[in-house]
């Protein structure tokens, strides 16, 4: 069995016993509600230079870093989300005062 059918598992058995401990509270009376989680990959990070970034991110089944580059950051326009190339989550850039060299990178993940 491959580590991301173990964590799979794992997280399905801690999810279901947390959902039926929930209705469980809810039956007695109690109204408390109780969420815990936790990142499990550390944040992506980027090196940009004068014609494009790269966003240099893990990849969860490797524990490797893949390197997404962007080479559309000269456009004035944002560039909508982008896949990344590890489909560990997806990307947008946009500039937010081009002229003093300001934009934003956000980067969500799957």
């Amino acid at each position: 069995m491959n580590k991301k059918k173990i964590i799979s598992a794992l997280s399905f058995v801690l999810l279901t016993a947390s959902l039926f401990s929930t209705n469980v509270q809810a039956n007695t009376g109690h109204e408390k509600i109780t969420f815990k989680a936790a990142i499990v990959f550390p944040p992506c990070s980027y090196n940009v230079a004068n014609n494009g970034a790269n966003l240099n991110c893990f990849d969860g089944g490797t524990s490797t870093i893949k390197t997404s580059n962007i080479h559309n950051i000269q456009q004035s326009q944002p560039t909508g989300w982008q896949q990344l190339e590890n489909n560990r989550g997806v990307y947008q850039f946009q500039w937010t005062n081009k002229a003093k060299n300001l934009a934003m990178l956000s980067v969500e993940y799957l």
